[in-house]
């Protein structure tokens, strides 16, 4: 099978800046503020790429069996085929039990920069969606404002999970945010 490759970073970018302009159009008068605010997920992940090679996954988890499957699926592993890991790691059964999402994501990363610890940007990015999302759920529910809504979606967005693992590769702090960024989804609904 083909591996997870630079086009689907590369083409995440190109949607999220198109989509951006084309629905910032009608909210933003003009066309450079709509391509600035667009393309600021763009630059949030490649700073965020830069800010995570800064730091070793220093955990057992995360290097035992995550960043394993990380590297696997970069090479061709395809978890829909093989239920395990194709080249045996230690634990590597672990990998085959866990969410791939966040496994895809960083196998992408890691195909289009060559440097597997840029490849953790997911839990950075993930916790910023997080405080983004429960910000604007106070702001469109009336529930806060101000400061007041600013500090209760930091508090939010600061899951003691998400935060201890934005430097490794392990997938729990980022279903941590992806569940508050939910959470305050469905508030607004």
């Amino acid at each position: 099978g083909a591996h997870v490759g630079r086009w689907a970073v590369l083409a995440g970018f190109g949607v999220a800046v198109a989509g951006g302009i084309a629905l910032g159009k009608r909210a933003l008068p003009r066309i450079s503020t709509a391509l600035l605010v667009s393309a600021s997920p763009v630059l949030a992940a490649v700073l965020f790429g830069l800010a995570s090679e800064r730091f070793l996954d220093l955990s057992w988890d995360g290097r035992a069996y995550h960043q394993e499957a990380v590297i696997q699926l970069r090479e061709g592993w395809n978890p829909l085929r093989e239920h395990d890991l194709p080249r045996p790691a230690p634990m590597g059964s672990y990998a085959a039990n866990y969410p791939k999402g966040p496994y895809l994501v960083a196998a992408a990363v890691f195909d289009l920069t060559h440097r597997i610890e840029s490849a953790k940007l997911a839990g950075l990015f993930l916790l910023v969606c997080a405080y983004a999302a429960t910000l604007a759920a106070l702001r469109l529910t009336a529930l806060a404002r101000g400061p007041a809504a600013h500090l209760i979606a930091a508090l939010a967005a600061a899951n003691p999970v998400a935060l201890c693992q934005t430097a490794s590769f392990m997938v729990d702090g980022q279903l941590a945010s992806l569940l508050t960024c939910g959470i305050a989804c469905g508030a607004v609904v």
